[in-house]
């Protein structure tokens, strides 16, 4: 089982990647990625939004663009 998890090097949740590190035992690989924040094994990505961001892209009309790239 692969156990590592690859995390974009713009994300900024220091907290939540130590927590995957000492609780349940990942290795966290910073790196840019193309897409999505976190690729966790197996190859599913995922975006990370807070609150705010969640608010702002669906008014800008980010969110149904990153959401398409996504499921392609």
């Amino acid at each position: 089982m692969e156990t590592s998890i690859k995390v974009d090097d713009r994300e900024r949740a220091p907290e939540l990647l130590e927590h995957l590190e000492f609780s349940y035992g990942y290795t966290v690989e910073k790196e840019r990625l193309n897409l999505g924040d976190y690729l966790l094994p197996g190859g599913t990505v995922v975006e990370r939004k807070t609150m705010f961001d969640f608010c702002m892209s669906i008014l800008d009309g980010r969110l149904f663009k990153q959401a398409y790239r996504l499921v392609a």
